[in-house]
């Protein structure tokens, strides 16, 4: 996911992520939905373990697959840069980054949104103590995040040129706060506010890049995405011993719209 963020500023037009950005999410979409029929056929008819044991081999060799085709990428030519000035050293760009005033001002969001966002990564486990959901419903959940991918990447390749990237991340987080009532009802009323709620969620994953990518000067932008998604990966972290904790203490009786509502507050503390 970090080489994910890191690749686009090196072999892209930046001008025009939010289109790249709109048509590869509609491929992964359709392909996650898909993906998502064929798993939960599966699990309704095979072992669970055996049926996640292959769905996982095949994820792996997927990645490895992708890994191979992007080395068949051609960066964008460095342009050049004025002569160093004798005597006058150029900080390495960890340095430059740590020194930036937008990377320092953005860390402990970054932390805080890998933290409602591990939260978020929980959903199944909430879904399954909250409102029973079966085992074999988990693979319904993927369809639902792979359908709200597909439009929220078309829904932001529409709106991306028309307003700021910051104020369709905004649209975006308040539709995710639809996912606090999910838990409301019986297992229809989950599935669709879950996937309606994730369009939202997926929309603030499109903006951000896509405003870092806009304002970040472009001497640290290779090493930006990848400290701030290790912030937000350690925000991750905690945010699932944290739910995790919760559950476990709580039992049967898992404060699910608290743990939703806290993880919106958290993932979406962004200053916009």
């Amino acid at each position: 996911i970090i080489y994910e963020y890191k690749l686009p500023c090196e072999v892209m037009e930046l001008k025009s992520y939010s289109l790249y950005i709109s048509v590869g999410g509609i491929i992964s979409g359709v392909t996650g939905i898909v993906t998502g029929m064929a798993l939960s056929f599966c699990y309704e008819k095979l072992d669970f373990f055996r049926v996640s044991c292959g769905a996982y081999l095949a994820a792996g060799l997927c990645l490895c697959a992708a890994a191979l085709i992007n080395a068949l990428l051609k960066a964008i030519p460095v342009k050049e840069t004025a002569q160093e000035e004798p005597g006058k050293r150029e900080k390495p760009n960890i340095l430059r980054l740590l020194t930036d005033r937008s990377f320092r001002f953005l860390a402990v969001p970054n932390f805080i949104r890998g933290f409602g966002a591990g939260l978020i990564s929980m959903i199944t486990v909430l879904a399954a103590k909250g409102i029973g959901l079966a085992e074999s419903d988990g693979a319904v959940i993927t369809t639902c995040t792979s359908l709200g991918s597909l439009l929220s990447c078309a829904i932001y390749g529409v709106l991306a040129p028309k307003l700021r990237a910051s104020r369709v991340g905004m649209l975006g987080a308040l539709v995710f706060c639809l996912l606090i009532p999910a838990f409301a009802g019986g297992r229809i009323l989950f599935f669709v506010i879950y996937c309606v709620s994730y369009i939202g969620y997926n929309v603030v994953c499109s903006a951000i890049p896509d405003i870092i990518y806009q304002h970040v000067s472009p001497d640290i932008m290779s090493v930006y995405p990848t400290w701030r998604l290790a912030l937000t990966t350690f925000g991750v972290g905690f945010g699932n011993f944290f739910g995790g904790s919760l559950i476990k203490l709580s039992g049967a009786d898992v404060p699910s719209v608290a743990l939703s509502a806290t993880s919106l507050v958290f993932s979406k503390s962004l200053p916009f």
